[in-house]
């Protein structure tokens, strides 16, 4: 009887835990999916505030990414995505298209993974 009251609330812990994590990466703005050997696509959900969507490589010594959102938001959590797939800085920052809004949060995301910024 002890024993079915210790792996039930084992089991019981292990489904708060999952449901914790499906909570945490229902309020990204995007969605992370895998298109290549370290190739990956950040598909904005539908009606996010992402405004696009973006994409990133894990290189060898770096990353690169395609794309930084048009939302602030939406770049500080695809910034915290990488960072939890690679300990390797954000080397190159590139952005298909450069309207004025843009270009900080290009900035914030190579500053803050030790690239460069050039507009």
């Amino acid at each position: 009887m002890r024993k079915t009251i210790v792996a039930s609330f084992l089991l019981l812990g292990l489904v708060c835990a999952s449901r914790a994590q499906e909570t945490f990466t229902d309020s990204l703005l995007f969605t992370i999916k895998p298109i290549g050997n370290n190739v990956f696509a950040a598909i904005a959900k539908p009606k996010s505030s992402a405004g696009s969507n973006s994409g990133f490589v894990i290189g060898d010594d770096g990353v690169a990414v395609i794309d930084t959102f048009q939302d602030d938001a939406a770049a500080k959590q695809l910034l915290a995505e990488i960072q939890k797939l690679t300990k390797l800085p954000v080397k190159f920052v590139v952005n298909h298209a450069l309207p004025s809004r843009s270009r900080g949060r290009k900035r914030r995301v190579a500053e803050t993974g030790g690239g460069s910024y050039r507009a």
